[in-house]
């Protein structure tokens, strides 16, 4: 109910609730995808505006960790950036 992963290689995943603070007042909710272990805001206003304190930094590791057959495989996919076909070499400014 906290939405899905906006990564395309993650088809979707939904995602879970975590606070970056356990202590109140600190930051908003932010959400975890369990498939490519990415931060992310919320989309939702609504979830946007509650405190991270209330889920805490453990909860969806400890989630997981109690049901690990919830735990996605990783994508098998790799985003490799391209200009006109052209793989960006690593070692560019702009290779991210």
């Amino acid at each position: 109910s906290f939405g899905r992963c906006p990564h395309v290689f993650c088809q979707g995943q939904p995602v879970l609730p975590v606070g970056l603070s356990d202590l109140p007042r600190n930051y908003t909710v932010n959400v975890f995808c369990p498939r490519c272990h990415g931060l992310f805001f919320p989309k939702s206003t609504r979830q946007a505006n509650i405190d991270g304190a209330y889920f805490g930094t453990t909860f969806p590791h400890l989630y997981l960790m109690t049901h690990p057959d919830m735990i996605p495989v990783k994508p098998t996919q790799e985003y490799t950036p391209r200009v006109y076909g052209f793989k960006i070499n690593s070692a560019s400014f702009f290779y991210r």
